[in-house]
């Protein structure tokens, strides 16, 4: 919600001045944004914008329901309590959510906010999404019946959740790991003990559970979703090294659809269904076919 404005004589003073309305943003049955007139509130030529932005807020976290923690000026509160009133009695909101009350039994305090510090902020949302979903997958169920150790799995459920946040190496995610993600917190797991190699040798060690999680992984994905793989799609594709990959097996020089031939390139290929969930995955050695005449 905020205000609108736009020019008109104001009757008491016969002078051009500034005519306000509350307005908020809505979308529309085909999926476009407009307008929605909710009050007009009329002339406020003793409040400036400061002001006008600080009602506009006051009246949003009053209507949702949120408590203010800084007090706000003896003129924005009278605006704000007469044009609350307004919109409850003229039924201009369709929902009211009153704050809490500031009884005096309430236990309230008043804070400095100058004295407020953040320290050790980290990024939570996406790994906790992830973290759900590999749960629901029942990816640390699987591995619990492969005998991992309890902080090997979670330790293998920390580079999945990160590798699928932040795409990089071990070494850049073990950075992410220690210095922006809560997903040690998450995990219970202490990040200056994760190292490098660690994470190199768990990541060969869910590779050599690649087989198995696939399985797992297509089962579990047609039960949550109510599935039937009758239409399956096979899909090949390559990608490059920038480095000479001079003991590697798998790549090798050929035709790149990225057109990076002049790096080693490995096949990868995917098996998927028509919802565009990956059933089975490999990646093959780069082979060029000669034709001589």
């Amino acid at each position: 919600m905020f205000f609108k404005t736009h020019s008109r004589i104001n009757p008491q003073t016969g002078r051009l001045s500034i005519y306000y309305r509350l307005v908020e943003n809505s979308r529309n049955a085909l999926g476009g944004i407009t307008q929605r007139s909710i009050m007009a509130v009329g002339f406020m030529d003793d409040v400036n914008t400061e002001e006008l932005h600080l009602i506009a807020d006051c009246l949003n976290d009053r209507i949702s329901g949120q408590v203010r923690l800084i007090e706000d000026s003896p003129k924005v509160q009278d605006y704000v309590g007469h044009l609350y009133t307004r919109l409850v009695k003229e039924k201009r909101i369709d929902r009211v959510l009153e704050a809490r009350s500031r009884s005096a039994s309430g236990d309230w305090q008043r804070v400095d906010m100058s004295s407020i510090e953040n320290r050790d902020v980290r990024e939570l949302g996406a790994e906790w999404i992830c973290l759900q979903t590999i749960r629901q997958l029942g990816i640390d169920r699987y591995l619990e019946t492969r005998k991992w150790s309890d902080h090997d799995r979670d330790l293998a459920l920390a580079h999945i959740v990160c590798r699928t946040v932040y795409q990089a190496s071990e070494s850049k995610t073990l950075r992410y790991m220690q210095d922006n993600s809560s997903i040690c917190e998450l995990l219970g797991l202490d990040a200056e003990e994760i190292t490098k190699d660690r994470l190199y040798k768990i990541s060969r060690r869910l590779y050599a559970e690649k087989d198995g999680l696939e399985k797992h992984l297509s089962c579990k994905t047609n039960e949550l979703f109510s599935l039937e793989d009758r239409i399956i799609l096979y899909d090949l594709s390559n990608t490059y090294y920038e480095g000479e990959m001079r003991k590697s097996v798998l790549a090798r020089r050929g035709r790149s659809k990225e057109k990076r031939s002049d790096c080693p390139l490995v096949v990868l290929a995917l098996v998927v269904n028509v919802e565009g969930f990956v059933k089975y995955s490999t990646i093959y050695v780069y082979f060029i076919r000669k034709v001589y005449q």
